[in-house]
């Protein structure tokens, strides 16, 4: 009996027992990634392209499926349904878009699904292994909760439609949310105020330039004890519309004849630092998404330097991680359904050119650890793995220890566990110490190969 299990039996009707709403209809998605959070993506700069930076990076990552052979080595598998799978996954799309168009679903609902068709009528996944995966919106999939078996299967509602599926007929990816293990959590859903208030900025400023003119406030005589007839009035608000009404006709120099006073009543775009605010909507935007802003075109502060270090860290703090994640849950959910093909699929990020190391810098570390006893294998696993044989974790001859050869041999690890636990050396006391005696140096003999100058 799992903890699922053991909590709907122990407990009565409360917050962990599955509503049975949600068990036949769905849980419902509209707090943490509603329909409209894909919206963003074509509104907001900033999250277009987050979201489409990490999209088509991720998506240039080679998958590769690994397997434990009997003796223990880890070997790439290159044959089989599920590699033939994962390298054509339906008729009309490649395993880049499929990739691609994941990660924008994470990036926009914090959850993304993959629909498996077998082929067969009738047949689920557990039952026959899928031959094509597609893309599912994930707005319009609602996960089924089951009381006692955690998920009882998906449900797909589009244009009235509505469309059932199995539990081991779709792949579920999802953030985690500490609100709600059913909904993932967005990352929109941490940055949609500050997304908001960016998008409100700019619809106020291009209302300014539209509609709005640039002089807009109240038009009196200079001298307060006159007053405006209506024909001066109305001639010098036509005059006014003629020349400043409109983008174009903006900040034109205002002759007027007759001295008269005005006074501003609205905000201008710099009073309002309308650049400000989309400034700091964009760097909420890339705190959630994990892109230094340096990326997406905030050069403010930007030189080559920091640029390259915001490169490295938006691979090794977001894309690597979020590779990993996708890995670990293909591996969980796809990989049993295809028997004993694979036992794990990982994202290779060994050809990443941001990451690769000055190749000298490292070849001189790994040289000086080697050279002071440090196995080879070692070294590699930790400073340089890409280095390793191709789906093994080091070379046969790779644990020994290496000294300087003039002096010493290689003494493997069992040799070192050896003598650290042989007993330490006997020390005699002084007085039993004793000069050994001097012996006379022995007469060499010497062969003369040439003969002596005379």
């Amino acid at each position: 009996m799992n903890w699922w299990q053991r909590v709907v039996q122990s407990w009565r009707p409360g917050p962990l027992i599955v509503d049975a709403g949600d068990s036949d209809r769905g849980r419902d998605n509209a707090r943490y990634s509603p329909e409209r959070y894909g919206d963003y993506a074509a509104t907001n700069t900033a999250v277009y392209a987050c979201s489409n930076l990490r999209a088509k990076n991720l998506a240039k990552l080679p998958l590769r499926l690994y397997k434990r052979t009997a003796n223990g080595d880890r070997v790439e598998v290159t044959t089989g349904r599920l590699y033939d799978l994962l390298g054509s996954v339906n008729p009309f799309w490649t395993f880049s878009r499929l990739m691609r168009m994941t990660e924008l679903s994470l990036c926009s609902y914090g959850q993304a699904f993959w629909i498996l068709e077998t082929g067969k009528v009738g047949r689920t996944a557990a039952q026959t292994p899928p031959v094509e995966i597609w893309w599912a919106h994930p707005s319009k999939m609602k996960v089924l909760p089951h009381p006692t078996e955690y998920i009882k299967g998906y449900v797909y509602e589009d244009n009235g439609s509505t469309m059932f599926f199995d539990k081991a007929d779709v792949i579920w990816l999802k953030y985690d949310n500490p609100q709600d293990e059913f909904s993932g959590l967005s990352r929109i859903s941490a940055a949609r105020m500050a997304i908001d208030t960016a998008s409100g900025a700019i619809r106020s400023n291009r209302a300014i330039f539209d509609a709005g003119m640039q002089m807009s406030g109240v038009i009196g005589p200079a001298d307060k004890s006159q007053s405006l007839t209506r024909e001066q009035a109305e001639q010098l608000g036509q005059m006014l519309e003629r020349r400043f009404r409109g983008a174009d006709k903006a900040h034109r120099v205002a002759v007027l004849s007759q001295p008269v006073a005005f006074t501003n009543l609205s905000l201008t775009p710099k009073d309002a630092e309308f650049l400000g605010l989309m400034q700091w909507g964009m760097r909420e935007v890339c705190t959630v998404f994990g892109i230094p802003p340096e990326l997406i075109g905030d050069h403010e502060h930007a030189t080559y330097s920091n640029i390259e270090q915001a490169a490295k860290a938006l691979w090794t703090d977001a894309l690597i991680p979020e590779a990993s994640f996708i890995a670990d849950e293909l591996t969980e959910q796809l990989v049993p359904l295809f028997g004993n093909e694979a036992d794990s699929i990982e994202f290779d990020t060994s050809d990443i050119e941001t990451l690769q190391e000055d190749r000298t810098e490292i070849i001189d570390q790994i040289t000086k650890l080697v050279g002071v006893g440090v196995p080879l294998n070692r070294v590699l696993q930790e400073l340089a793995p890409r280095f390793l044989p191709k789906g093994k974790d080091g070379y046969a001859w790779g644990d020994a220890a290496w000294l300087n050869t003039t002096v010493f041999s290689p003494v493997s690890e069992e040799t070192m566990k050896g003598l650290e636990a042989a007993p330490p050396p006997t020390v005699l006391p002084s007085s039993e110490v004793t000069t050994p005696p001097v012996l006379p140096a022995p007469t060499a003999s010497v062969t003369e190969t040439t003969p002596r100058p005379k």
